[in-house]
């Protein structure tokens, strides 16, 4: 059952609907939301510059802004005549996800599909995100394997502690001698997150911590690709359509982006190609070996699966790094609490084992609270299959979804989606989650000098970049970073007195490692961040 578009919801009158449960149903024309919607731009002028109540770039406030006003469900067209239904409290996230069925609908991106159906020469597909019904479960079944099983991972846990290790050393490296400041936490994460994916997905390295190189390497100039992508996304989804009439500036880099991010990628795949066949099989296997004993997959289908994970990592993993170091700086109980988790379990040792990690509950739990307070993916979509009760309101089929979070509930934090549609990079995120954090924590003592940090949304949740000009004081407040004495049991400083536990080392010789964060936006504590919504 479809909404029609010319109704006039504010002179309808709300025929009440009884529930089984004899709840007093309303009518889906009497959800809350921003008005008035506008011929062909819906209610998107309100993301208007100058005239519009709400900023592009800071939609994680924009959807605070909602709830607040409008309650726990709230319903807003981007175009006109297409419904968005923002849902807020998770039993209604429950009810959703337990009626989703064998083939979750998800709606396609549409400029993404429309920019590889234009280019089928480098893309046999829209990728596995923009697929729907039978079509995208045979894919998944062909790649679920690959891309989430447990034993792939494990098996490059040694390489990841390696990439771990040079990533801590990295930063020690790139600070400012001059007062031991470094101004992009960012960019050194975005590296990290760079560095791993490669190594699972195509079991070599690019060197993304080389602090001497002169040139353009090719890892920067994938980092860059992928924020421009991600501004891109942001821009064409939460815009008027005008992409869809003529290539538009969004559209342009859209095309710069993915451009950069195929012919880069497919040269360092195609390396995997000629230096692996078919049935070659080994313990350490990256993804791509995988695939490619994967009956069912070509190359190119191998391609796009594997550009779309490096491009989609990278950006989730770097900012999610980002929010979880600063919270467990800020919350200096409770890194010392996780510091002694790592020190009982780790000791004195340097390779952190997945028998190690299955032994430390407080790491995960610290990593499960940053997706609560700030998490990354502003939503996950949903195109309902059947008509759906959501917050005493009837919602008809063929509407979709987006997150959030709050209360102790089962479906209350669900950073990676849940059942069939769930992320297929959850247990990679996890483990370079785990092993990043506990590896710092074990050499670095991190403290936040400066309270806040400055958000910005593009596509993504992310940390504002410092614009030209711009420049932050030691005094704005750098995230200090102070090595760790050898051994928690007997720490010994450099002038030979021992350490009690707990104690911050003063010896000039051990500088504080800076870095600048910048403001953050205070929520309340548990302050729904994002939500989920549904899209006629």
């Amino acid at each position: 059952m479809s909404f029609d578009r010319h109704q006039n919801e504010d002179s309808s009158e709300s025929r009440d609907l009884v529930g089984l449960d004899s709840q007093v149903i309303k009518e889906f024309v009497c959800i809350p939301g921003p008005k008035p919607s506008l011929p062909w731009i819906g209610t998107g002028w309100q993301y208007f510059k100058y005239i519009g109540r709400y900023n592009l770039s800071k939609l994680h406030e924009a959807n605070q802004h909602k709830y607040d006003t409008y309650g726990p469900i709230v319903k807003e067209e981007y175009e006109w005549g297409k419904p968005i239904i923002h849902i807020f409290d998770p039993k209604d996230f429950e009810t959703v996800f337990r009626s989703q069925g064998k083939c979750p609908m998800r709606p396609a991106n549409e400029f993404v599909s429309h920019y590889r159906l234009q280019n089928k020469h480098k893309y046999p597909n829209v990728g596995l995100s923009n697929m729907m019904g039978e079509q995208w479960y045979q894919h998944r079944q062909l790649l679920a394997p690959a891309l989430m099983s447990l034993k792939v991972i494990q098996n490059h846990i040694p390489s990841q502690n390696q990439i771990c290790d040079d990533f801590l050393d990295y930063l020690w490296q790139i600070r400012d001698p001059s007062n031991d400041v470094l101004n992009d936490l960012s960019d050194a994460t975005y590296r990290l997150a760079l560095e791993s994916i490669c190594m699972m997905c195509l079991d070599s390295r690019l060197h993304c911590f080389l602090k001497d190189n002169t040139t353009t390497s090719d890892g920067q100039l994938l980092i860059s690709a992928t924020k421009l992508l991600f501004e891109s996304y942001n821009e064409l989804y939460y815009g008027i359509p005008f992409w869809k009439l003529f290539a538009t500036n969004s559209y342009r880099k859209l095309d710069s982006a993915e451009t950069c991010i195929y012919e880069i990628a497919s040269k360092y795949i195609q390396m995997g190609f000629n230096g692996s066949t078919r049935d070659q099989t080994n313990a350490n296997q990256s993804v791509l070996q995988t695939l490619l004993n994967t009956e069912g997959l070509t190359e190119s289908d191998i391609k796009i699966t594997i550009i779309d994970f490096i491009a989609g990592g990278i950006f989730t993993v770097s900012n999610t790094l980002c929010f979880l170091f600063y919270h467990l700086a800020s919350n200096p109980e409770v890194q010392h609490k996780l510091f002694q988790e790592v020190s009982q379990v780790m000791g004195d040792s340097h390779l952190l084992t997945a028998d190690m990690l299955a032994d430390m509950p407080y790491l995960k739990a610290c990593v499960k609270e940053c997706f609560r307070l700030t998490n990354t993916v502003p939503g996950i979509t949903r195109i309902l299959p059947q008509p759906t009760v959501l917050s005493g309101y009837h919602v008809p089929q063929n509407r979709w979804l987006d997150e959030s979070k709050k209360e102790f509930h089962a479906f209350a934090l669900l950073p990676f989606g849940y059942g069939n549609r769930m992320c297929a990079g959850k247990r990679f995120s996890e483990l370079e989650l785990y092993l990043s954090t506990a590896k710092l924590i074990q050499k670095y003592e991190i403290t936040a000098i400066q309270s806040k940090l400055d958000l910005k949304f593009s596509a993504l949740l992310e940390l504002r970049q410092l614009e030209a000009g711009e420049r932050y004081a030691r005094t704005h407040g750098p995230f200090g970073c102070t090595p760790r004495p050898s051994s928690e049991v007997s720490r010994t400083s450099l002038l030979g007195r021992p350490l009690k536990a707990g104690y911050r080392h003063r010896d000039p010789r051990y500088r504080k490692l800076q870095n600048v964060l910048y403001n953050f936006l205070e929520r309340p504590r548990g302050c729904r961040a994002a939500s989920y919504h549904l899209l006629m």
